[in-house]
């Protein structure tokens, strides 16, 4: 490995620790919603580890942000939240 890319790897690995990374400000499209609908094929429901039978959520943050109602309002493949954790084996390596 050369030694530009070892010092890389190095300042990447102290930024980290001294929690100075992702840049300055972090900004999201002005239509992003905590919850959405989405393009099939990626991140949604259908593979988080929260999705319950009935396309129900049990996050309950997510819950809570949406009113209280667990109803996911499409269906499980086509929608995701900013709450969504990948159920264990559902990610390609």
């Amino acid at each position: 490995m050369r030694i530009e890319t070892l010092k890389y790897f190095r300042s990447l690995i102290k930024a980290t620790l001294e929690g100075k990374f992702g840049g300055d400000t972090f900004e999201l499209p002005p239509e992003h919603r905590a919850g959405m609908r989405v393009p099939k094929g990626g991140s949604s429901c259908a593979n988080c580890k929260f999705l319950v039978p009935g396309n129900k959520c049990k996050n309950e943050y997510w819950v809570a942000w949406h009113g209280g109602d667990n109803k996911i309002p499409a269906p499980a493949d086509e929608y995701c939240s900013d709450f969504y954790e990948p159920r264990r084996g559902t990610m390609e390596k």
